[in-house]
């Protein structure tokens, strides 16, 4: 009795879950999605039950993810966490944060993979739109400095050509002054 209540708090729960969550079996495949990551990906869960979690993945972070398999089924890692992008349905792309871990038998042995899954895409959107203002401002300040040098370059020129024809009309005030006198 104990252990069915248990076990529907736990379907109750799973099914619930504001976060997506996924239950992948040792040959990578699905064995369960709860709603939140079926609405997550735009598919049905029958959609995803079957399939490797590869199938869902961009595919420049397939690689990460398997790495990161290997490590956990190999007892490397009892947990782990990180950001990687998936492929909706529509064919956007959704950046998450995973966390995974893997649940283990009585004796210890690796019966699944239990991943949480929570939508960062906005903060991926946020964070670029923050990239791309930080580096056009440093464009900015670049060019900024570049105008910087090149106003004080100019100053300096103009400064020793006004200093040039100072001497020059001061040498010639001197010889006007020297041939203006009346000779005695």
């Amino acid at each position: 009795m104990v252990l069915r209540e248990s076990e529907e708090r736990f379907r109750q729960m799973f099914h619930e879950s504001p976060i997506a969550v996924g239950v992948i079996g040792l040959d990578s495949r699905f064995v369960r999605v709860n709603p939140a990551f079926s609405a997550l990906l735009s598919f049905e869960e029958e959609e995803m039950v079957g399939r490797t979690y590869l199938d869902f993945m961009h595919p420049e972070d397939r690689e990460l993810s398997e790495g990161i398999a290997e490590k956990l089924f190999g007892g490397n890692e009892p947990a782990k966490s990180f950001e990687k992008r998936f492929l909706p349905k529509d064919g956007t792309t959704v950046w998450a944060n995973v966390t995974t871990t893997v649940v283990h038998d009585d004796s210890g042995q690796p019966l699944y993979v239990l991943g949480m899954v929570e939508d960062i895409s906005e903060r991926k959107k946020s964070e670029q739109i923050e990239w791309m203002y930080r580096y056009r401002l440093e464009i900015h300040a670049n060019e900024m400095g570049e105008r910087y040098r090149e106003a004080e370059r100019l100053r300096e020129e103009l400064e020793q050509e006004n200093r040039s024809r100072l001497r020059f009309l001061n040498v010639l005030s001197h010889e006007l002054q020297t041939h203006s006198r009346p000779s005695s």
